[in-house]
């Protein structure tokens, strides 16, 4: 789960991922502009209301911003993360940036390996696959594939999303996975690419 990544620097930038089936996604809207003081603590008690999550709990949290009252956030509870995380602090001592996993694509954007399209990353792991939808670089939305349960096709699929998200085309899908579970080539006259994360 670590990145090796070199950040205008000899020294190594050390990047790791939230896994996607460890975390919680939930889109919030507030009902006004909050005041920045007072931000984090209300999307943060809407996420779990919305969650309908234990509140005796522990959360960590990160979100992001599309408006003064537009977010996405993402959620893991403090306890797994400390558990999850505690060999590879052991290993390195410190991690510079901890992302959610369907946020690490952003990168790609903010250091201009991929031009700023309407992209789809599908990712496939040992106990889980994803989907993480980015509209002109900006993170959109993720959901694991077993939640399009009408959808039985990556034609479907990406018909539901642009009419969802009345986007014309999808510049490229790109395929990251551990093993080779799926083969998708000229759909939609898109292009499919394997992402390599060791490229960070």
């Amino acid at each position: 789960l670590l990145l090796n990544y070199q950040y205008n620097s000899n020294k190594p930038f050390h990047i790791s991922f939230t896994p996607f089936d460890k975390i919680f996604i939930v889109p919030i809207q507030t009902k006004e502009e909050v005041k920045e003081d007072y931000l984090k603590k209300i999307i943060y008690n809407q996420a779990l209301e919305h969650l309908a999550l234990d509140m005796s709990k522990n959360y960590e949290m990160r979100f992001i911003r599309y408006s003064n009252i537009s977010f996405v956030v993402f959620l893991i509870e403090k306890e797994i993360l400390k558990q999850f995380y505690k060999p590879l602090i052991r290993q390195i001592h410190y991690l510079d940036l901890l992302l959610p996993e369907p946020c690490i694509f952003s990168l790609l954007y903010e250091n201009k390996f991929l031009p700023l399209n309407n992209d789809i990353f599908i990712v496939f792991k040992e106990n889980y696959a994803f989907l993480s939808l980015y509209i002109q670089g900006v993170y959109a939305e993720s959901k694991s594939l077993k939640s399009y349960q009408d959808i039985h096709s990556i034609e479907q699929l990406l018909l539901f999303l642009k009419n969802k998200y009345q986007l014309e085309t999808f510049n490229n899908i790109y395929l990251e996975q551990q093993k080779p579970i799926l083969e998708i080539s000229n759909i939609d006259n898109i292009l499919i690419k394997n992402i390599d994360l060791s490229l960070f």
